[in-house]
């Protein structure tokens, strides 16, 4: 009897294993659109749950094409879900491209990113900055992250762990007499008591050192520049609107 009721109950914790594992993304993100901001817009969702794939994601204005997953069913043994993402297209330099190794412990406390490469155009990011007027760009924004760790629950900070590194590619902005190129800028990613930090160190032309954070309860940007001698004189015209420089000949800026 008793081996009967456990074969029962095997084969029900199989077949309803079997059905989630088949279940579709559409059906199943259907089901969760309602529980998503307002802001996220899902299209085109086809696949299972277990790999599925995302035409468009629209977040606010932005999209995010061909976004796609693959977890790892074994993953849960170890008390957590992976799985590998990716999304838009290597090859477009215009749009957003990124892939990542995802980590999501069943506790769901948090969500942590590995070997992440994500490239997203300079221009799509000016459109979330708010400048006294238009600053047109072209390039992209590489950002490799070695290892991410947000967290899920806790709503007083914005990240538990983060190191990686963010530079500049082709970077060029459009000047009063045209277009302006610039080198390659670096800087490192780090989390500070919660907040996202970036530090510029490294020389470049702009002679650009910056400190950022960004967090719950503070935002902070400080730094100075010291535009190199071969750059344009619109750019050392341009920066003379910071102020005076120190006896080093920097310009200072603090927000």
């Amino acid at each position: 009897m008793k081996k009967t009721i456990s074969l029962i109950f095997l084969f029900i914790f199989s077949f309803i294993a079997f059905v989630i594992y088949l279940a579709p993304a559409s059906v199943v993100l259907g089901l969760a659109q309602s529980y998503l901001p307002q802001n996220v817009k899902l299209a085109g969702v086809t696949g299972t749950i277990w790999q599925g794939r995302i035409a468009q994601a629209q977040f606010n204005q932005q999209l995010i094409e061909k976004l796609a997953w693959q977890l790892k069913p074994l993953s849960l043994f170890t008390g957590n879900l992976d799985a590998d993402l990716n999304f838009g297209s290597l090859r477009g330099f215009e749009t957003p491209y990124g892939k990542a190794s995802v980590q999501l412990p069943i506790s769901a406390n948090s969500i942590e990113l590995s070997r992440a490469n994500v490239r997203l155009p300079t221009s799509m990011l000016m459109q979330n900055v708010k400048l006294p007027m238009p600053l047109p760009t072209k390039g992209n924004l590489k950002v490799k992250l070695d290892k991410a760790i947000f967290p899920l629950m806790d709503k007083t900070k914005l990240c538990d762990e983060l190191s990686g590194n963010a530079e500049t590619h082709n970077l060029s902005v459009q000047g009063l007499q045209g277009w302006i190129e610039f080198d390659t800028i670096q800087g490192k990613l780090s989390c500070n008591n919660g907040a996202l930090g970036l530090n510029i160190s490294e020389q470049n032309q702009l002679g650009l050192q910056l400190e950022a954070q960004y967090g719950l309860r503070v935002m902070s940007i400080s730094g100075f520049v010291k535009p190199d001698a071969t750059m344009p004189k619109q750019v050392h015209d341009a920066v003379k609107f910071l102020g005076r420089p120190d006896n080093n000949g920097r310009y200072s800026f603090k927000f």
